[in-house]
């Protein structure tokens, strides 16, 4: 025992000549690979391997250390070798490769070939799909693929082609002890479990963090409930792995709003706070032409506006309606939510309800769009629901009452006019035996009064408009 104490001692002493701290000794000293490997070895010898260890990775004393500490074989590895071999294996640079052995030093040990080769044959994906994996997530060279794929396959109950794609999006996830995340999270979101594969597959990153202390931070930084917390993160996933602190203090400086302000924009819309607001903004303006002031208002009138691509959103409005670049840039201006809209759909809804009714060509139903932007974000359904009135055979007989000298035409235009009722009420409600009211489309409506299955509740606000233009 007293030999051993001296043998201890002896080797100690030779790591703090080299330059090791007290702490770092004492995990070198605990660790049998090195005590079996190197008690033997005197202080010029640790000296000389800090010396080409920081040569050839270009670290500083304390790196070059903790390297050591953290892989006792780091000390006779023959680095240059090892960078190279990783540099040809993956198709990395040399800084690439000296980053994956930093971040993570057992790279330094490894058989890259014998690595690459498992991760090609476990997620059938290409060598370049590969290496970005291994550049992302340093660690995922040391992993057991086949067996994790299973793993995740088996807790989550989901096929193996969920899982490869979702270690494809994050390969971090791949390196998780799934057993233990999968469960917390069960319990702390109280869903059921395909709801909670279903929002992991949204963001694969919650299952690696402490999402007790993330929503905590969420309440605590916006001022709500654990259960609008809750709320929030299920909407959104990805804001549990924000630093909302910054992210508000950003929404703040941005917009010129207060912290309270900025809390409850994020709670009505969480997208907002994962953006980078400054670029935001800077793409608003250069793509509308606007002061910095208009550009805040539009995406406060239109939180989502502030996700968008505006360049392509732009072209897409040009490109739909036959637009001129002014006059796409106009059209969202006047109402923002047009920004965020498929195009296609909407000219193609109102052709095949107001186009075929009134007989409208595709180019003046486009014009009126860009003219009066905020008719797109009426639904089809609500569209039909607007002809059904106007084909009731009590209108019909309004409009044989003055001579049959209401136009399709005329009616098209008042429809659209500024003082048209385009938000009114298309609907009747109706109401069943046990006092439910329900709002129906005319033609269903009357189906389910004739049938006596409900009675009529309350005429449309749009029919009772209807009726007072015909009068006049």
């Amino acid at each position: 025992m007293e030999f051993y104490t001296e043998y201890l001692t002896a080797i100690r002493a030779e790591l703090n000549t080299a330059g090791f701290q007290k702490n770092e000794v004492d995990k070198l000293t605990s660790n049998q690979e090195f005590m079996k490997r190197y008690s033997s070895k005197n202080s010029h010898f640790f000296t000389d391997r800090i010396k080409r260890i920081k040569e050839v990775y270009g670290v500083n004393d304390d790196k070059a250390r903790l390297l050591i500490v953290s892989l006792p074989r780091f000390i006779t590895i023959n680095h240059s070798k090892v960078l190279k071999s990783i540099q040809d294996t993956y198709d990395f640079s040399k800084e690439q490769a000296t980053k994956i052995v930093l971040a993570y030093p057992n790279n330094g040990a490894y058989d890259h070939s014998r690595v690459l080769n498992d991760i090609l044959t476990n997620y059938n994906i290409s060598k370049e799909q590969a290496s970005k994996m291994v550049l992302a997530y340093p660690r995922f060279t040391g992993i057991n693929h086949e067996k994790k794929i299973e793993e995740i396959r088996e807790i989550y109950g989901v096929p193996k082609d969920w899982v490869i794609k979702t270690i494809m999006t994050h390969p971090q996830f791949a390196g998780l002890d799934h057993v233990k995340s999968f469960s917390k999270l069960q319990s702390i979101y109280g869903i059921p479990k395909d709801k909670l594969v279903k929002l992991i597959s949204r963001f694969p990153g919650m299952s690696g963090i402490d999402n007790e202390r993330k929503l905590n931070e969420i309440q605590e930084d916006l001022g709500i409930s654990n259960e609008k917390a809750i709320e929030t993160v299920l909407k959104f996933p990805s804001i549990i792995g924000l630093d909302h602190k910054r992210a508000l203090q950003e929404i703040q400086e941005n917009y010129g709003v207060s912290k309270e302000k900025a809390a409850e924009l994020t709670v009505k819309h969480p997208p907002i706070m994962g953006l980078d607001h400054k670029r935001v903004l800077a793409d608003i303006i250069d793509n509308y032409g606007v002061t910095r002031e208009k550009a805040c208002k539009l995406v406060l009138k239109h939180l989502p506006f502030a996700g968008y691509d505006h360049s392509n959103v732009l072209k897409k409005v040009q490109d739909a309606y036959g637009a001129t670049k002014e006059q796409a840039v106009q059209a969202v201006i006047k109402f923002p939510p047009f920004a965020g809209l498929n195009h296609q759909r909407v000219l193609q809804d109102i052709q095949d309800t107001q186009g075929e009714f009134f007989g409208v060509k595709r180019e003046e139903l486009a014009n009126l769009i860009l003219k009066k932007p905020y008719i797109s974000s009426i639904s089809k359904k609500r569209h039909e629901a607007f002809i059904q009135i106007i084909k009731m055979p009590s209108v019909q007989k309004m409009v044989e009452h003055r001579g049959g000298k209401v136009s399709k035409e005329e009616v098209w235009k008042w429809i659209n006019s500024s003082s048209g009722p385009f938000f009114e009420s298309p609907y009747v409600q109706i109401r069943y035996p046990d006092g439910t009211i329900k709002k129906a489309p005319v033609e269903e409506a009357v189906l389910e009064i004739k049938t006596k299955k409900a009675r009529l509740y309350e005429k449309p606000l749009f029919l009772k408009r209807f009726r007072s233009h015909l009068k006049v």
